[in-house]
């Protein structure tokens, strides 16, 4: 279960945990292929070592181009892997909502231990108040949700560290 992936969005992350499968990237995509393209790897928070990491391997993070002590940040760069981006900045434009937890979620959290419970929690608060400080702010709806995805990726990162020093705990 150390696909941090499969809990890039909770429906399938909890899917997953409740069966006790690992979920490929390409198996998220696809819907059940067998073995990943030969590119692709899955994600995992032992080679990621931070936040910041997992976030430049999906590409999530800005392009710079800075020469002396003057840094130049332009957009995301776009050269990591394609499909976790994509799966997440989808998953951003929830927390445009304010942040709560209703039956269909409760009964989905049930089975979730209450330390990844509390990460979702925090981060749905955390989140929400981001995309409200940056719209307040003026920014482009696309670019708030962008930043958010971006940060909702440190979340995911802290949820897979979480599972896997539990899993390593009972190992």
């Amino acid at each position: 279960m150390g696909d941090i992936l499969a809990i890039a969005t909770v429906r399938h992350y909890e899917r997953a945990a409740r069966s006790g499968v690992d979920v490929a990237a390409h198996d998220f995509a696809a819907g059940g292929g067998e073995q990943p393209p030969a590119g692709d790897r899955r994600v995992d928070p032992r080679v990621e070592r931070t936040p910041r990491q997992l976030m430049g391997y999906s590409g999530a993070v800005a392009a710079e181009a800075s020469s002396g002590a003057r840094p130049r940040r332009g957009g995301i760069t776009k050269t990591g892997n394609a499909h976790l981006r994509r799966i997440v900045i989808e998953a951003a434009w929830a927390y445009r909502y304010r942040p709560s937890i209703g039956p269909t979620l409760r009964k989905r959290q049930a089975t979730l231990p209450e330390d990844v419970k509390e990460i979702a929690w925090k981060a749905q608060h955390r989140l929400h108040a981001r995309y409200r400080v940056l719209m307040a702010r003026g920014k482009c709806k696309q670019q708030v949700v962008t930043a958010v995805g971006r940060e909702l990726l440190g979340f995911i990162w802290a949820i897979g560290v979480a599972v896997e020093g539990r899993e390593a705990l009972a190992a």
